[in-house]
Formats: C-alpha cells, structure tokens, sequence
C-alpha cells in the first residue's frame, strides 16, 4: 500500500470471485476528494451474497503503527450500503465493515485493524455485503486511493483481577 490504480494494479492483479468482476477503469466522477484518471471497480452481478474481487500484496500488513485502511469510494447505491474489507493470507483471516454515508459522489471510508497480526497479505473487496448483485449501477461500487495510516493504538491488555477501582482506560475496551 499505497494503491492509486495509476499504473501500479492491473486487472491481473485482481482475482474475482462468485459474481464480482473488477477492473481498472477512468475515474467516473473526477471531481471533489478524488480527482485521480484511473480507479478501481467492482460490478456485482449475481452469484453469491458476499461476492467481489481481491488483490495480492507483495508483503505482509503491519499494523504495528498504522491501524487504519482508508479507502475513496463512489456509488450510485444509497448511504448505508455496507462494504467489507476483510484481510487475507494466513490463519486467521480479519475484516472490518464501514457504511457509506452518501450516494454519487466519493467519500473516505476507515477500516479500523487495531490488533491485527502481521500475518496477512490480500485485501479482499466485499461491496454491499448481504445482498445479491445485479450487476446495475446500484451494484457497481469505484474505489481508490487505498492507503494504510495511523490510528487508534492496540488495546493494553487487562490483568485480572479486574475490579475498576484503579481507573479505566477507553481503550483497554474493543466495542463490537
């Protein structure tokens, strides 16, 4: 990471799976956050509920110090659709949903990985997770600019016994 599709992912790069297709494709709307020629997309036409497409990275994530991937996205689908990006490689696989908050324009959406390993190597791309593609304008999701950044820390781990008198800490508590 960095990602921008300009020239650095192909679509070779990416590897569909049941009923998303990808491509790297002129930027459809270049206006706003995102101004970039070339983007990423993914078109869902039926197949199976959590269809979509993936990418190989050459080295492992570490989330060491950057915790969060950020990710532009544009679709005609309504505010609240849900997109997944899960973590590939070795066991055990991670993912995160984020929800979009507007419809026809891009936005950045954060994918927060605190405490994730140092194991994994594949960002799998998961568009409107739940719901069955059909391959309209309403399921074909751009995205771009994907990059890992900082974020919250890992969580201290808590020594028993636990009793709350000594304070509290945010986050020594995860929220799910």
């Amino acid at each position: 990471l960095p990602i921008d599709f300009e020239g650095d992912v192909t679509i070779e790069n990416f590897e569909d799976f049941d009923g998303g297709t990808a491509d790297v494709v002129d930027n459809p709307d270049p206006d706003g956050i995102n101004l970039s020629a070339e983007v990423g997309v993914i078109v869902r036409d039926g197949g199976a509920t959590w269809s979509g497409s993936k990418i190989a990275l050459s080295e492992n994530l570490d989330f060491s110090e950057h915790t969060v991937i950020t990710m532009k996205v544009y679709t005609t689908a309504p505010a609240g659709t849900p997109v997944k990006l899960k973590l590939e490689g070795a066991l055990p696989f991670t993912e995160v949903d984020a929800f979009t908050t507007t419809s026809a324009e891009w936005e950045t959406l954060e994918f927060v990985f605190v405490g994730t390993g140092d194991h994994l190597n594949e960002l799998v791309f998961m568009f409107d997770f739940g719901t069955v593609g059909d391959g309209s304008e309403n399921s074909t999701f751009y995205f771009d600019d994907i990059e890992q950044v900082a974020g919250p820390p890992a969580p201290i781990p808590a020594s028993l016994p636990l009793d709350f008198e000594s304070g509290t800490v945010s986050s020594d508590f995860l929220d799910f």
